[in-house]
């Protein structure tokens, strides 16, 4: 009994120790964002690309660095608290994703041939949820599908607000999920499969889609996935308004 209780003690202490090492660890890569953003912005001319093109890699490389720390935090608080924390507040669902596409495509812009992404907004799409963490549920869903798709295939995501109680966020790509995947398919720093030919490679470590199980589960919403005949759908259902 000691025995597991020492055993507990250390996971803990182990979890409290990477969420305050990741946590530091946001601001000195913050400044070498900010550096890089400022650098370009600064540059006038730049014949040839001979100085944007490797600030631009240096900034693309921290947002990625960012994701995998916010993502590490995440996992910490889930595993010492045994959910999300989030804050509500009135939301509007349609712009909430379309700025999850713009931050998806935008490091793709120039450097790889991003798929098409076509969005379908139906109906009343506003909620009381927490803008920050659906963004990042809505960034993980269509990144997955930008990274696991098939390169050349269009996704589809739709907002569908039509519904009285709920609104409805789902995406769709071309290409399955490995059916021996599918049943962990939830679990911590596992990948979806290794990313499609030409397609970009994954930000995370593998945590995306836990994390955004739990983001939605903390908004009292459900986040299904369905995956057959070379298609994917990935649903989040949210209830409109979040007990606080």
């Amino acid at each position: 009994m000691e025995r597991g209780q020492d055993r507990d003690r250390e996971v803990r202490s182990s979890d409290e120790l990477l969420a305050m090492v990741a946590h530091d660890l946001r601001n000195p890569l913050n400044t070498i964002v900010l550096s890089a953003e400022l650098l370009l912005a600064s540059l006038a001319s730049d014949e040839g690309g001979q100085l944007s093109r490797p600030l631009r890699r240096i900034r693309s490389g921290a947002d990625r660095l960012g994701v995998m720390l916010a993502q590490l935090v995440d996992l910490a608080r889930i595993r010492l608290d045994g959910a999300i924390a989030i804050e509500p507040g009135p939301v509007d669902l349609r712009r909430v994703v379309e700025e999850a596409i713009d931050a998806v495509l935008e490091p793709l812009r120039g450097a790889t041939a991003a798929p098409p992404i076509e969005l379908d907004v139906r109906g009343d799409c506003a909620g009381d949820w927490d803008p920050e963490r659906l963004g990042q549920v809505a960034s993980t869903l269509i990144g997955n599908a930008v990274a696991h798709g098939e390169p050349a295939a269009a996704i589809a995501v739709v907002v569908d607000g039509s519904r009285r109680d709920e609104v409805v966020l789902e995406v769709r790509n071309a290409g399955a999920i490995p059916v021996e995947v599918l049943p962990r398919l939830f679990d911590p720093y596992r990948r979806l499969a290794a990313p499609a030919p030409g397609a970009p490679r994954a930000r995370g470590l593998g945590l995306g889609l836990c994390v955004a199980l739990h983001i939605v589960t903390a908004h009292g919403g459900r986040l299904d996935v369905r995956s057959s005949d070379n298609a994917t759908a990935v649903t989040v259902a949210l209830p409109r308004c979040q007990a606080r």
